[in-house]
């Protein structure tokens, strides 16, 4: 396994990444996300990579952030979604998003990314939802926030709306509200935006 490449880059695209490692340069795939953040060219650079290895040949993949590079490891487990279906899902969303996504069932943002289908997204949120609560959600502090989250959507839709509409309103008001969020606080403050 190839944990990471750090070199230079030789060369950039929308969906790849050249790095030279001092005279072994290598292709690696990237989600958008990720050549976003590339450097320009000539400067240094590490991308966390994982190598999928096929009767037809051997391919890299790349990413800017470990959580990114855990979101495609999740990803591909699913039966049906390989590498490049992955790479589509986190070229559309953050590992944050996609992670919030599933948890919360939220088909319709998954839907959203080119090429992932109603009936696909709802299998991710199936095949991923376990697993997923158990991962560190990236860019929020912890199991607290994640649970208020939940918890507070959860509420909405009790109280009729649709999931949709429940997740957004949440996920506006956390943060609105900030380090400051409590339950309480969190749906009256989506109570005002739905």
């Amino acid at each position: 396994m190839i944990y990471s490449v750090e070199g230079t880059l030789a060369e950039k695209g929308p969906a790849f990444a050249v790095v030279d490692t001092g005279g072994v340069s290598y292709l690696v795939s990237v989600p958008l996300s990720t050549s976003e953040a590339l450097p320009e060219t000539g400067s240094r650079v590490k991308l966390y990579t994982h190598l999928v290895v096929t009767d037809d040949g051997q391919a890299l993949f790349g990413f800017a952030t470990r959580e990114e590079k855990r979101m495609f490891e999740i990803l591909i487990t699913v039966p049906g979604i390989g590498p490049k279906v992955s790479l589509r899902v986190l070229s559309g969303l953050t590992a944050a998003e996609l992670q919030r996504a599933v948890i919360l069932q939220d088909v319709s943002a998954l839907t959203k990314v080119p090429g992932i289908g109603k009936k696909l997204a709802e299998r991710l949120v199936v095949e991923l939802r376990e697993q997923m609560q158990k991962e560190p959600v990236a860019g929020e502090t912890g199991i607290g926030s994640r649970e208020l989250l939940r918890d507070a959507v959860e509420a909405l839709v009790t109280l009729g709306y649709r999931r949709s509409q429940a997740v957004a309103a949440v996920s506006a008001a956390m943060k609105h509200l900030g380090g400051a969020a409590t339950l309480e606080k969190v749906i009256k403050e989506a109570l005002t935006r739905v």
